[in-house]
């Protein structure tokens, strides 16, 4: 009997999740440019203020995740948490980004599916294949939680190519340093002035030995993101590798001068033989600039 009992609950669960899909029909919606929670809450927003009718429960999220595409939807087991339709929403998709990919855009286009795409090559929002003017839909004064690539800082990184760098990194720590590498040149593809791609490139090529390689990122990252610490920092290491110890004095100055200025950093092992050939001069430099460590007492 409680076997039973329980396989009518299930079944009334199921019942009660099919028929509160009623009143809005099915909807796919491709997501690109952002976390893809906030994407879809701000294009539930998008779909209220046309006054178009939808369930929360019937639509499918698509967006590629970096990786690959992802499709997200509802099913009944979904009723078991007992949380809000929104709240739902929240838990499946807060944990991922919404990256920006021609291909997979080009797809959903072709498919004719919903699309709330806001990144720095592009923003198009199309529901019901009409696309929409975003500046003009959004009430006047109200500001989005979607980070806008328009005005990201020469050196910044806009947030697609910090995904690609967050990647980048993951991989790289688990010694994948080709694949690494090919995720960092995209954040620079799309966001030439990344200078935190640019520095992280560096530290996989002395990794990999190809110093020269290295310097070539460095002076290429001077070029397109500026001065920055950490830039300078990675330079510095790529000159004491190819023993050119009075350029890595120059670009380990310029590092703390911009706030580059954790004692930690100095400290590595990287940066012994120039302590070794260059103790005087890299020690005044540090302590002019208040970076203490031992080496340099």
């Amino acid at each position: 009997m409680i076997l039973k009992g329980f396989y009518f609950i299930i079944l009334s669960l199921i019942i009660l999740f099919f028929t509160s899909c009623q009143g809005g029909k099915e909807r796919t919606v491709f997501l690109a440019g952002g976390n893809a929670w906030t994407l879809f809450s701000e294009y539930v927003e998008y779909l209220k203020k046309q006054n178009i009718k939808y369930s929360l429960r019937n639509i499918k999220v698509q967006f590629f995740d970096g990786q690959q595409l992802r499709t997200i939807s509802f099913d009944w087991r979904d009723w078991l948490t007992g949380e809000s339709a929104m709240k739902m929403w929240e838990t499946k998709l807060k944990k991922y980004e919404a990256v920006y990919n021609q291909a997979e855009l080009n797809k959903a286009r072709s498919l004719g599916i919903d699309i709330f795409c806001v990144s720095e090559q592009e923003t198009e929002i199309r529901i019901e294949g009409k696309k929409l003017d975003i500046q003009k839909q959004r009430p006047e004064g109200e500001k989005s939680n979607m980070q806008s690539s328009t005005g990201v800082k020469k050196g910044d990184c806009n947030p697609d190519a910090r995904r690609y760098v967050d990647l980048g990194v993951q991989l790289a720590m688990n010694k994948n340093y080709e694949n690494a590498v090919k995720e960092l040149k995209q954040a620079i593809s799309i966001s030439p002035g990344c200078a935190l791609a640019y520095g992280n490139l560096i530290s996989i090529y002395i990794l990999t030995k190809d110093y020269n390689l290295a310097i070539d990122t460095y002076k290429e990252g001077l070029k397109n993101a500026g001065d920055d610490g950490f830039l300078h920092y990675m330079g510095a290491l790529a000159h004491t590798y190819r023993k050119e110890y009075d350029y890595a004095l120059n670009s380990i100055e310029k590092a703390i001068k911009l706030g580059f200025t954790n004692p930690e950093y100095y400290k590595k092992s990287d940066l012994y033989p120039l302590i070794q050939h260059k103790k005087k001069e890299f020690c005044k430099i540090l302590n002019e600039n208040k970076v203490i460590i031992k080496e340099c007492l």
